[in-house]
């Protein structure tokens, strides 16, 4: 063998240098991390492809789905029930003022229940009005035992609103005008219709047969309750049932865009 073969096989041999032991030992780190890495894409790809499949499983959608609308039902009976107890406290207080004032026939609760029934709906405006008179009479009495039909008939300021204002055909056709002058005058005449019926069936006819029947004395038959209607209820009614819807119709589009948000928040 010669001297150059000789050098060759001497060089081949020969031990690393330290700054190529390192070079090697990163190759080799990568090639370990490569492998690894190949070894574990199909697991990572089964997590993936379960994720997917999970999320895609209509079962488990469907559930989602419920869950999120008894959380969202839940918070709107919180909602209902807070401002419900806001509209009892409110009525409360305008019953107490009503029975202190020397016009002992006129209520400030009548706006309170219509806008009550309005915002709630007629359930509600039902319980704002019969629990406002009940509780007010208990806080401020007028003098006598408490008279169930009476607080029917409050009941009835906030369910007659409730159902008359909450139509949904009659909000589609308030949605279609486009002047504000004659979505005024629509709203103004659902105002109208709605305190018109209340006055009918509550001031009429359940607060006046029930005023008749425990305080008139007289003859308990139809025609005297007739006479005391038209001759003494109507005419002590009229005014206070056109100041009534006076001060409900200046409210309602004082406090439109109120009324509005305070209806929306009810939905979120």
């Amino acid at each position: 063998m010669d001297k150059r073969t000789t050098s060759l096989a001497q060089q081949e041999i020969a031990p690393l240098s330290p700054v190529d032991q390192t070079i090697g030992a990163e190759i080799s780190a990568e090639q370990e991390n490569t492998t690894t890495a190949t070894a574990e894409t199909p697991q990572t790809q089964g997590k993936l492809q379960n994720t997917v499949d999970s999320d895609q499983d209509p079962v488990k959608r469907a559930l989602a789905t419920e869950k999120a609308e008894a959380a969202k039902e839940k918070r709107r009976s919180n909602k209902i029930l807070t401002y419900t107890a806001v509209l009892v406290a409110l009525s409360v207080a305008m019953n107490a003022i009503s029975n202190n004032t020397s016009l002992s026939s006129f209520s400030f609760a009548y706006t309170v229940d219509f806008f009550a029934g309005m915002i709630l709906g007629p359930i509600f405006g039902f319980v704002v009005g019969f629990l406002g008179d009940l509780i007010g009479y208990f806080i401020s009495p007028t003098g006598g035992s408490y008279i169930p039909t009476i607080g029917i008939a409050s009941g009835l300021l906030g369910f007659i609103p409730g159902v008359i204002m909450n139509l949904k055909f009659a909000d589609k056709q308030a949605a279609r005008f486009k002047r504000s002058e004659t979505k005024i005058g629509f709203r103004t005449l659902q105002i109208l219709a709605a305190m018109s019926i209340v006055f009918v069936v509550c001031t009429l006819f359940i607060n006046s047969l029930t005023i008749f029947i425990i305080f008139i004395p007289r003859t308990k038959d139809i025609g005297n309750f007739l006479t005391y209607l038209w001759l003494t209820r109507l005419p002590a009614q009229l005014p206070i049932f056109a100041t009534n819807v006076v001060i409900i119709i200046m409210a309602y589009f004082s406090l439109d865009k109120l009324i509005r948000r305070l209806k929306g928040r009810l939905y979120d």
